[in-house]
């Protein structure tokens, strides 16, 4: 389960999104949450945060905000907002 400062992260991160694009986003990170992933920011200058099961040593999704984008990293797939 997240801690605050990781909600604090999603919060920030659904906040600089559009209300469509927050809904289904908001979705994803819910799951990620429920399988045991959790946000660690990335040192970037655009607000990108990683999804990392700290038990099993896995990342799972990169999720940012420059375009709403998503890279499942297990499948290497990417699922972009912007085409």
């Amino acid at each position: 389960m997240p801690n605050e400062n990781q909600k604090q992260l999603v919060s920030n991160l659904l906040s600089s999104m559009s209300d469509e694009d927050r809904i289904i986003y908001k979705q994803v990170i819910d799951m990620l949450f429920e399988l045991g992933y959790v946000p660690q920011k990335q040192k970037s200058a655009d607000l990108v945060l990683d999804f990392k099961n700290n038990k099993l040593k896995e990342k799972m999704a990169k999720i940012g905000v420059i375009c709403p984008f998503i890279i499942i990293e297990r499948y290497e797939r990417v699922i972009s907002a912007c085409g």
